[in-house]
């Protein structure tokens, strides 16, 4: 109850600073995804405006670090001109933010709904280069609430091991020696260990984390920000379980980032197509892991229904490796879609 006490009391405190109604608004709670923190649109009474309460209690160390790197990352985003809602007020001691209301369209809703969706991920794309290549000046490691790079470390304890233990070994509960994928994780890590990672990484680049407003977009979710390959966010985007765009589609879009990336950074353009693959394997790995952790560890059964396509995208792009390294994970792989 303290808590509920405490958060009406900075609401109503933002209100009446901000000359509305603070004496009759309402509260509308808004569906999370895979966060535990909790968002809410505040609706004064007798005005149009609207904005988001978003509260992430810091319980633990972690917790406040994460609040932190939502404040810092975020203003140092929209400083560099990247479209996101404004941090309108907060409280960190509490976990608490004001954000501006960006609406309730993601990019899922409005690719779901387009028969022609080319030309907003177009649009998506150029936005995700000014914040990998705008968003990387005067980014500061020291804010990063996980790790400052994007490296081999994360790659294989945070992906690949999840996927091996989250996905194969508590999902599917598949009856093989797990070890048998140590050269195939530690081959496509070494590949992709050599993209350059200099450039700002979003890392939950996908469609539920981008809305679409008016014509425009704007990005959530930044907090797990860091120093990155280029080639991550972009495999967020186009191996998106949540739309699942065409072959096609996505082969058009790659060439549509790499002609961008040629004009913004010639030199990045050059071995971005070798390294991409494989970083898009992580990315799956990663996504694999987590749907299986969410949904058998937090109740949320709802992930379970992107796994046949995430698992597809991740046997389509180990076939585009297809080196012998990686053989008893394409199998392994091959082997688990035939059940879905």
């Amino acid at each position: 109850m303290k808590d509920i006490s405490v958060s009406a009391d900075f609401i109503k405190s933002f209100l009446k600073e901000s000359g509305l109604s603070e004496s009759d608004y309402s509260l509308l709670p808004l569906a999370g995804d895979g966060s535990k923190r909790l968002f809410k649109r505040i609706k004064p009474a007798g005005s149009d405006f609207t904005c988001i309460f978003m509260q992430n209690p810091p319980n633990d160390e972690f917790l406040k670090k994460e609040n932190l790197a939502y404040l810092n990352i975020g203003n140092h985003m929209l400083s560099k001109g990247i479209p996101m809602p404004r941090i309108i007020r907060h409280n960190l001691e509490m976990g608490f933010f004001i954000l501006e209301d960006m609406g309730d369209t993601t990019l899922q809703d409005e690719a779901l709904n387009r028969s022609n969706r080319r030309a907003l991920y177009e649009h998506v794309i150029e936005t995700l280069l000014i914040l990998q290549v705008q968003g990387r000046k005067g980014f500061e490691t020291s804010w990063c609430c996980q790790t400052p790079y994007y490296d081999a470390s994360l790659m294989r304890e945070k992906e690949a091991w999840y996927f091996r233990d989250a996905f194969l070994r508590d999902y599917t509960r598949i009856g093989t020696d797990l070890s048998i994928l140590d050269k195939s994780f530690e081959h496509i890590i070494s590949v992709a260990e050599n993209a350059d990672k200099n450039f700002l990484l979003h890392r939950d680049f996908q469609s539920r984390n981008i809305m679409c407003l008016n014509s425009s977009i704007a990005l959530l979710d930044w907090q797990g920000a860091r120093l990155g390959p280029l080639a991550y966010d972009l495999a967020s985007l186009l191996y998106d379980p949540y739309v699942d765009l065409t072959p096609d589609e996505r082969t058009h879009l790659l060439d549509v980032y790499v002609s961008c990336l040629k004009v913004h950074v010639s030199d990045a353009a050059t071995r971005f197509r070798e390294y991409f693959p494989y970083i898009a394997v992580m990315r799956m790995l990663q996504a694999l892991g987590a749907y299986s952790f969410l949904s058998q560890n937090q109740g949320k059964r709802y992930f379970e229904t992107y796994i046949p396509v995430a698992l597809q995208s991740l046997k389509t792009l180990l076939n585009e490796i297809s080196h012998k390294q990686i053989l008893p994970l394409i199998n392994i792989v091959d082997d688990i879609t035939h059940l879905y």
